[in-house]
């Protein structure tokens, strides 16, 4: 690596740390007890909740692209795979934990399994297209 040029690796590290602190930020806001109320309500919380499957997607994306040294195509070990997962699914268990602190907010298993649909996603995708990648340079 030349002087004076950041590594892939480093890049997608400082951007996935950022990526978790705004999450965190995100799990600070109280919640608010004003707003719609009934079915509307209701129907808000689901598609509010929905959210966690992206944005557990992006923190995912980021572990992974830091465990590929920066290179989507690289491949990646089962062990990888694993502490990327364990790593993510870490970070939603504290979030929610972390939630259940804060005014009208409140945890809940099911915003965990949200979130480790997206973090599976991208793990599943990163596997498929190294496969798919694989199949075709042969």
């Amino acid at each position: 690596m030349k002087a004076g040029i950041v590594a892939p690796r480093a890049i997608f590290a400082a951007l996935t740390v950022a990526y978790a602190g705004a999450l965190s930020l995100l799990s600070c806001r109280p919640g608010s007890s004003n707003g719609p109320h009934g079915a509307m309500r209701q129907v808000l919380e689901v598609l509010f909740n929905l959210g966690h499957v992206p944005l557990f997607a992006g923190l995912t994306f980021g572990l992974v692209m830091v465990a590929a040294g920066g290179r989507w195509r690289r491949p990646l070990s089962s062990g990888a795979y694993a502490l990327v997962g364990l790593a993510a699914m870490g970070f939603a268990v504290l979030d929610e934990w972390h939630q259940s602190f804060v005014p009208n907010r409140f945890a809940g298993v099911g915003d965990i399994v949200l979130d480790g649909i997206g973090i599976a996603a991208v793990i599943l995708l990163h596997a498929y297209s190294r496969r798919v990648g694989v199949a075709r340079s042969a």
